[in-house]
């Protein structure tokens, strides 16, 4: 029995790993580095809620200014699961194949 699971759980195991592949394969060679992301200044900017009293007392700068003046946009059309929710958690983004070896690091 122990033999038919660890047999069962070795093939979930690598099922998952196939289809996260598969997945990540379809968009291989469709976006150029600049489709995916650039550095530019925004129109505007949105202070999160979490802060607004800190800034608002005076104790953290605004947004606007704590940004570097060209921040790093990550375009949206390049997101697979889309752009997430706002204050949600941030998942690791790399723009180059050598980043990505270090994931699991982080």
């Amino acid at each position: 029995m122990k033999k038919v699971m660890s047999i069962l759980i070795a093939l979930m195991f690598i099922a998952s790993f196939s289809a996260v592949a598969i997945a990540q394969e379809s968009f291989l060679g469709k976006f150029e580095i600049s489709d995916i992301m650039e550095y530019k200044a925004l129109p505007n900017y949105i202070e999160p809620e979490a802060l607004e009293l800190a800034v608002a007392k005076g104790e953290l700068p605004p947004v606007w200014e704590r940004l570097p003046k060209n921040p790093q946009v990550i375009n949206s059309k390049a997101m697979t699961d889309g752009v997430g929710v706002y204050g949600d958690k941030w998942r690791v983004f790399c723009g180059s194949p050598t980043e990505g070896w270090k994931l699991g690091s982080r």
